[in-house]
């Protein structure tokens, strides 16, 4: 019998559904391995196989179509774990992607962050200054060549650029979409010196006017492409291995999904793709169901994730902001906040306020009720505390929680900490019963739900105010409740 998998590679799940001839939908879920992601899906599609009584083997002999989204990307942009990467540009132009047209230190922040100026930054480089170099060249706006390219000079720039332990190399020059052909010697001549050097040119993937964007989107690509094709490598050799006669798909932030030789020549199009595959699969449901308008949600275990669907189409971004820079390339609009079964709580230092996220435990070491060596409270150990979570049965039972150290680090820990800050001079602070300290966060998450919905609803439509189901008013404006 012919089957279909779908692949959702999360922060701290991996997530594996097959549906067959008949339409019978079987699922399961592993940890995610971060050492090699293709371990963790072929272990999520082996439990997935063990419900319908089918080895690894024999599943994907008669697998047609295996299709895999995540935020691989994403994580490796906003943890700064990508590639070492270098950007070669026009002279004279060599700080575009540092100056970030005067709007990095706001660029993709909510109104409430932005008005705290003095707290605001741009974000961290994903070139060093050093690793920027200027070519000796020229095209105008008409794509004349005003200046021909330097061969000698730019060949002694890129071999200089090798031997200092670059991975890839970004290529982005003046006015490059008119006429693209010096990007294009700049990549043979890469190609010639050094053919295992990523290779990123702007004219490629954002052919549109726009410098600094153009500039970002390319250099984004650079630093993500040699993650993103270890993994896909990774991934279609392992599938080959156990009998998948088929090229794996890889769905894109801006729906669809490609081979995987596009996969790693725009690297950029995955960012996002777990949660943009979510609303595409969310429109499809709606149209069933006869619905237009739509939100959907996404709760992992590092993010929560919320997309709109309005009059039966999926809002889009045509240039979306990704660690507060800027992309030339449309995705689906996704807003997401650090709010998922593993993010951290913490008490803010000077303020005693009890915060959620963004920080996450991950699958490792994970929660404190994983047993794993993890030692911060997180949202998970709260509703394991709570009676939320089942500790005999999570994942079907394959994973047995530890509650007397979820209510070690959740209860005792974050009560102390709220107990013991200061208050005003003579007031002796009540210690926090049981009752009163579940409360306290059920609220906290109920607000930062509310904060992640009221953006993009006040962006989008008016309609979509009046829908958060978290806000006891049922509406964002107003949120989050105060303590």
């Amino acid at each position: 019998m012919p089957y279909m998998i779908g692949i959702d590679t999360g922060g701290t799940f991996t997530d594996c559904v097959i549906v067959d001839n008949n339409g019978h939908i079987s699922s399961a879920k592993s940890p995610t391995t971060y050492h090699d992601l293709s371990e963790g899906i072929l272990e999520a599609v082996k439990r997935a196989g063990e419900t319908l009584g089918l080895s690894l083997d024999k599943l994907l002999k008669d697998t047609i179509l295996f299709c895999q989204a995540s935020t691989i990307g994403t994580n490796a942009l906003l943890t700064r774990s990508g590639a070492r990467t270098a950007l070669l540009t026009t002279r004279g132009f060599e700080d575009i992607i540092l100056m970030m047209r005067s709007k990095g230190r706001f660029a993709g922040l909510s109104e409430d962050q932005i008005k705290h100026v003095v707290k605001t930054r741009k974000p961290a480089p994903i070139v060093p200054r050093p690793l920027i170099k200027g070519i000796k060249e020229r095209v105008d706006y008409k794509g004349r060549v005003l200046i021909p390219l330097d061969v000698e000079e730019t060949k002694h720039t890129i071999s200089e650029l090798v031997a200092s332990g670059i991975e890839s190399i970004a290529v982005s020059l003046l006015w490059s979409f008119i006429n693209p052909a010096h990007e294009k010697q700049i990549k043979d001549l890469i190609r010639e010196l050094s053919p295992n050097i990523y290779v990123s040119l702007a004219s490629d993937l954002a052919p549109k006017l726009g410098e600094y964007e153009r500039t970002s989107t390319a250099v984004i690509d650079a630093y993500i492409g040699p993650v993103n094709q270890l993994f896909v490598s990774n991934l279609d050799t392992h599938l080959r291995q156990k009998g998948f006669s088929h090229s794996p798909l890889f769905s894109q932030g801006y729906g669809g999904a490609v081979s995987p030789e596009y996969a790693v020549k725009k690297a950029v199009g995955t960012l996002s793709s777990g949660p943009a595959a979510g609303v595409i699969a969310s429109k499809y449901l709606a149209e069933q169901l006869g619905y237009e308008n739509v939100i959907t949600t996404d709760v992992g275990g590092t993010s929560f994730d919320v997309g709109f669907i309005y009059k039966g189409e999926p809002t889009l971004e045509h240039n979306p902001v990704v660690g507060q820079y800027d992309l030339l390339m449309p995705q689906i609009q996704v807003t997401s906040i650090g709010a998922g079964g593993g993010s951290i709580a913490r008490v803010e230092p000077g303020t005693g306020v009890l915060k959620v996220g963004p920080e996450s435990a991950r699958s490792t070491p994970g929660p404190a009720c994983y047993d794993k060596g993890g030692t911060e409270p997180t949202v998970t150990d709260a509703n394991v505390v709570l009676g939320i979570i089942n500790p005999d049965y999570f994942l079907g039972g394959r994973i047995k929680l530890n509650r007397e150290k979820a209510h070690r680090r959740r209860n005792i820990r974050c009560r102390q900490r709220l107990h013991d800050r200061p208050g005003p001079a003579g007031y002796h602070r009540p210690r926090l019963r049981p009752q009163e300290l579940r409360a306290f966060r059920l609220r906290w998450r109920r607000a930062d739900s509310c904060l992640c919905l009221r953006p993009a609803g006040k962006r989008d439509s008016g309609a979509f105010k009046r829908l958060c189901p978290f806000c006891p008013r049922h509406r964002c404006v107003g949120c989050p409740p105060r303590l």
